[in-house]
């Protein structure tokens, strides 16, 4: 779903009330999917979200959906989507977090903590996609030939734009993931700066 070209067009003071107007609508909509939704979300423009049918997705309170990249400083590459892919697939996000255009996929368990900001255009999944045998990775249904594990974002976590997170991932609270960073398996303690391809610990912010 997304909003007509002409509200897009319009001035930034117009399209808050705009947005203000239709986010009872928006949540009363994601609550009819079965997706919980805390108190007093924001969407600035509609996000993409997506729950398998026999999974579940869990916003805690006052976190922030920036699909409209007049509302953020950097420039979005797309709007907000969440997805959970597969069945007993568990998506959280806890209390005030903000997310700009980022990208969530779920098919085994994804847990994002309270307070962490996400820079534009963030990347989370817990999932290959595919196999990664080369006969079998274009054409496959059979799910438990892709590999997949939880990704746990701690509270207070910082991610810079353009980061990606892969499975396998445990971020410790309060830590920093630099912009554009790739952070492919591991568990980092609290605290830590993570930058690079693969990411690494380059410093800590206590």
């Amino acid at each position: 779903m997304r909003f007509p070209s002409v509200i897009l067009s319009l001035p930034r003071k117009l399209r808050v009330g705009v947005y203000l107007f239709i986010q009872p609508l928006v949540v009363f909509s994601l609550r009819s999917s079965g997706i919980a939704v805390g108190r007093a979300p924001k969407f600035y423009g509609l996000p993409l979200i997506n729950r398998h049918s026999s999974s579940e997705i869990v916003f805690g309170d006052r976190v922030v959906f920036c699909s409209d990249s007049r509302f953020t400083a950097l420039a979005l590459n797309h709007p907000v989507k969440i997805s959970t892919i597969r069945a007993n697939a568990r998506l959280t996000i806890g209390n005030d977090v903000g997310l700009s255009g980022a990208c969530i996929i779920c098919a085994n368990q994804v847990h994002v903590g309270s307070e962490v900001l996400m820079g534009a255009n963030v990347l989370i999944v817990d999932t290959d996609f595919h196999p990664i045998e080369p006969k079998r990775r274009r054409f496959s249904d059979d799910e438990k030939s892709i590999r997949t594990a939880p990704v746990h974002v701690g509270n207070n976590v910082f991610i810079g734009a353009a980061a990606i997170l892969l499975k396998g991932v445990r971020v410790g609270d309060d830590s920093v993931i630099a912009a554009g960073a790739v952070v492919s398996g591991g568990e980092y303690p609290a605290g830590v700066i993570l930058a690079g391809n693969p990411a690494k610990i380059i410093g800590s912010v206590y």
